[in-house]
C-alpha cells in the first residue's frame, strides 16, 4: 500500500489550523501557521510530481458500508490545479496579512481559520465519493462564517450570516440530491455514493465514452467468465466477456439479464448504458431507412416526369 498522499495533503493544514487554536504566544501562532503552510505548499508539489509521473494517488477505504459512503479521494487535471491553487495562495494569503488581523479574535485565531479552510478546501477537490464531498464542502462555511464574522467590515455580523443562511439554504437542495441518490442506488440493489457508481446509475458517460469495452471490464471486474465452449455462464455471453469486436444489440441485452440475475451491479449498470447506446444506434439506422424508403419513389416520379417532358 503507497503512502495516502491526498488524505495527508488535507490532514496537515486541518491539524495545524485546529492546533493554532489553542492558546499561545501570537509570535509563535504566526510562525507555525505560515509554516504549516509552507509544509503544505511542499506536500501540495510532491503529489503534483507524483500525478504527472503517472502515480495512482487514490485512496478508497469503507466509511459507511450501510450508506454505501466511502473515504474514496483521487485526482485529475481539474483537481490537481484547484489544489496547488490553494497550496499555493494560501501561504500567500498570511504572508500578506502577517500584521493586518486585528478583528474580534486577532492574529492567531485568523491564522488558524485560513488553515482549517485549506485542509477542507483539498478535501473537497479531492473527493471522489458524492457524500464526502458533501459534508467536506458543508463543512468550509463554518471557517468561512468565523472569518467573515471576525475579520469583515463595518457590517460583517450581518454578511456573515447572510453568507451562511444562503449557503445553507443550496446545502439543502444538494442534501435532497444526495438523498434521492441513496434512494435509486437502493433500488438498483446496493447503495453507492461513489462517483463513479452514481454516473453509471444515472446513465452518465464516462470521459473515455461509452462502449462495449467498459460493458467488458465492468462484467469482469463482476467476476463474470465466459465458457470457453462460445456459451454463456452466469448470463455473460462469450463473445463480450472475451472481448470480441462482434458484439450485438443482443449480446448486450443478455449481459444485462446475466448480471442482473447474479446481481453485479456495476457491471450491471455498465450493460445498461451500452444496450441504451445500442438501442439508440439501432433507431437511427432504423429512422434512416425509412427515409431511404419514402424517397425513392419521390425520386422515380421526378425521373418520370423528367423522361415524358
Amino acid at each position: 500500500m503507497t503512502f495516502p498522499w491526498l488524505t495527508f495533503l488535507g490532514l496537515l493544514p486541518l491539524v495545524g489550523g485546529l492546533l493554532l487554536l489553542l492558546p499561545m504566544g501570537r509570535g509563535a501562532a504566526r510562525i507555525i501557521g505560515i509554516g504549516v503552510a509552507l509544509a503544505t505548499l511542499a506536500a501540495g508539489i510532491t503529489v503534483a510530481g507524483l500525478y504527472a509521473g503517472g502515480v495512482d494517488l487514490s485512496v478508497k477505504v469503507p466509511w459507511i458500508r450501510a450508506f454505501g459512503a466511502w473515504w474514496s479521494l483521487g485526482l485529475d487535471g481539474m483537481g490537481l490545479a484547484m489544489v496547488l491553487m490553494t497550496v499555493i495562495l494560501t501561504p500567500v494569503v498570511l504572508i500578506a496579512e502577517w500584521n493586518a488581523p486585528s478583528g474580534r479574535w486577532g492574529a492567531q485565531a485568523f491564522f488558524g481559520l485560513v488553515l482549517v479552510l485549506e485542509g477542507l478546501s483539498v478535501f473537497v477537490f479531492t473527493a471522489t465519493d458524492v457524500l464526502l464531498f458533501y459534508l467536506f464542502f458543508e463543512a468550509t462555511l463554518i471557517p468561512m462564517y468565523f472569518l467573515i464574522a471576525g475579520y469583515g467590515g463595518e457590517r460583517r455580523g450581518y454578511a456573515a450570516v447572510k453568507f451562511l443562511l444562503f449557503s445553507l439554504a443550496g446545502g439543502l437542495i444538494m442534501l435532497a440530491s444526495v438523498v434521492g441518490l441513496f434512494v435509486v442506488g437502493a433500488d438498483q440493489g446496493s447503495p453507492s455514493y461513489l462517483i463513479a457508481d452514481v454516473a453509471a446509475l444515472l446513465g452518465e458517460e464516462v470521459p473515455r465514452g461509452v462502449d462495449d469495452r467498459e460493458v467488458r471490464a465492468a462484467v469482469r471486474g463482476g467476476e463474470e467468465r465466459a465458457d470457453p465452449g462460445g456459451g454463456v455462464e452466469g448470463g455473460v455471453p462469450a463473445r463480450l466477456a472475451a472481448g470480441s469486436d462482434e458484439v450485438g444489440v443482443a449480446d448486450v441485452h443478455q449481459a444485462h439479464r446475466g448480471c442482473r440475475r447474479r446481481g453485479h451491479r456495476l457491471g450491471c449498470q455498465a450493460v445498461s448504458r451500452s444496450s441504451r447506446c445500442s438501442n439508440a444506434m439501432a433507431s437511427r439506422r432504423g429512422r434512416r431507412r425509412r427515409r431511404a424508403r419514402a424517397s425513392r419513389p419521390a425520386t422515380s416520379w421526378r425521373s418520370a416526369t423528367r423522361a415524358t417532358s
